[in-house]
């Protein structure tokens, strides 16, 4: 017996982690993707920590958008007070850590669609206030 996958071939887009940095006065530069998808190797079936980080990392994208699409602006607090925001921001500060310009201050960072099958960019689902680098 052959197990099928069948039920992988829903999955349309996913969540895709972009950011861009600026100079305490300057403007903001392009949007860089972070987050590359893992590298397959023939070890995966029994040791794959860097699969098992992207997961993880891909499931708080997953967990952030369902948090903001649950978010009542009456509560009087802002998206970025959640705690899946604050996670998020988290990793975007530690995956730009030594990775973008060494004088950037500010971060931006957006979560859009990215088609599963292609790798194409789709439409914004959040784009993040900006925030100090720090």
């Amino acid at each position: 017996l052959v197990p099928s996958w069948r039920f992988f071939d829903d999955i349309q887009t996913v969540p895709a982690l972009l950011v861009r940095t600026a100079t305490r006065e300057g403007d903001f530069g392009a949007w860089h993707a972070l987050l590359p998808p893992a590298v397959r190797r023939w070890s995966v079936p029994v040791f794959n920590p860097e699969g098992n980080l992207r997961l993880a990392e891909h499931s708080l994208l997953e967990r952030l958008l369902m948090d903001v699409s649950e978010w009542d602006e009456r509560r009087g607090e802002a998206v970025d007070a959640l705690v899946s925001y604050q996670l998020v921001l988290n990793l975007v500060r530690a995956e730009t850590r030594g990775a973008m310009e060494q004088d950037a201050e500010r971060l931006q960072f957006k979560l859009v669609e990215r088609d599963a099958a292609t790798g194409a960019l789709g439409a914004d689902l959040l784009v993040s206030r900006e925030h100090s680098r720090a």
